[in-house]
């Protein structure tokens, strides 16, 4: 792949793209398949913000099924398939289990024929896959077997458990990358570390952008008929921001993932094996400050942690077996300012620019 502002500047666009996280090179991948002419700019490196701290779970949407919005559910089901399908190396199945806890409102016989109804709306979804990245249908464990296969679960009230199967990204920075050099392949052109610091306007409409090299030096005019600003949080105005917080901890479990849901965080945590450790996650709070890489303080770690050992007290975890902390910023949901977004938003300005707000990275493709 060949850096090519200059080339950028040289030419008129169909579509320029401004922001290279997950969300921006899906959408110029897509733009230069249709035959568009396409142009993307990243200031910082692809996919070096809000994308290189998911939580690496390409999700297959089981969860939207407890809202009965089955499009959703589909669209991850289906975007998953094609992920899994286009990069089979670096991404595979995952096991989860989930304990049934007697007074959470998720009894064992509920939750099973809700994964009876899940399998059967989406029996597609290994399609075209190979056996070793096949997702498999669930299994249900009594109290005993779920703590032999979990022992994290070892002081948890649960009854038994269910073991579904999603998918896990063993590397998301490679994976946008990967995006990136196909979109450059389909005829986009790219350049990472080249910021947008003031759009181009014409006769009132946002018409490119104007462009700082910080490799090269200088500034460059790349002119478009219509601008994308996939920037993640910057381009989120008007819009609250929540930073999601995952951890890299020591390894809790390493037979599999595990969804434990949690009464004080109000929420459902997972667990999930990655690279000899445990990522933990997600954690919210409200931002409030620039949209900058999120800064994450000892406090916040220690309340994470106590929402986690109170969930899965099995786990233990301390501030010691954290090794490293995972940040972003998303945006809120219209109805409940505390919470992140469950819905991607693309938003019209009057001045024609386009402003997209991606909320999964599993689902940046059909967005």
């Amino acid at each position: 792949m060949i850096r090519e502002l200059e080339r950028m500047a040289a030419e008129t666009h169909d579509i320029l793209v401004v922001g290279g996280g997950i969300q921006g090179v899906s959408i110029a991948r897509e733009a230069a398949r249709r035959g568009l002419r396409t142009a993307l700019v990243e200031a910082d490196d692809f996919g070096a913000a809000t994308s290189m701290n998911s939580q690496r779970t390409i999700h297959g949407g089981v969860r939207y099924l407890q809202n009965f919005d089955f499009a959703r559910m589909r669209r991850s089901v289906l975007d998953r398939r094609d992920w899994m399908r286009e990069f089979p190396d670096l991404i595979h199945p995952v096991p989860i289990l989930l304990p049934t806890i007697p007074g959470e409102g998720r009894p064992a016989a509920l939750v099973r024929a809700g994964m009876f109804l899940y399998e059967s709306l989406n029996a597609d979804r290994s399609a075209g896959l190979p056996a070793r990245l096949r997702i498999r249908g669930h299994r249900a464990l009594s109290k005993s077997a779920a703590l032999a296969s979990c022992p994290a679960l070892e002081g948890l009230a649960q009854s038994g458990a269910i073991v579904f199967h999603d998918a896990l990204v063993q590397d998301s920075e490679r994976l946008t990358f990967g995006v990136a050099e196909s979109a450059w392949h389909e005829g986009a052109r790219l350049a990472n570390h080249a910021r947008a610091v003031d759009w181009i306007r014409e006769k009132g409409f946002v018409r490119g952008a104007v462009i700082a090299d910080a490799i090269g030096g200088g500034t460059f005019e790349v002119r478009a008929e219509r601008v994308v600003f996939a920037g993640g949080p910057w381009a989120a105005r008007g819009v609250g921001l929540v930073r999601a917080m995952a951890l890299l901890t020591r390894t809790v479990d390493a037979q599999q993932a595990i969804a434990v849901p949690c009464r004080r965080a109000k929420r459902v945590l997972f667990l999930t094996p990655w690279r000899g450790f445990t990522l933990v996650g997600v954690d919210e709070a409200p931002h409030t400050g620039p949209p900058d890489r999120p800064r994450v303080s000892r406090a916040d770690v220690e309340r994470f942690l106590g929402d986690v050992n109170a969930a899965l007290p099995g786990a233990r975890l301390q501030v010691s077996d954290v090794r490293r902390v995972f940040a972003g910023l998303l945006p809120v949901a219209e109805d409940d300012p505390a919470t992140l977004a469950r819905e991607d938003r693309v938003i019209q300005d009057d001045d024609g620019l386009t402003r997209i707000l991606g909320v999964k990275y599993t689902t940046a493709p059909s967005l």
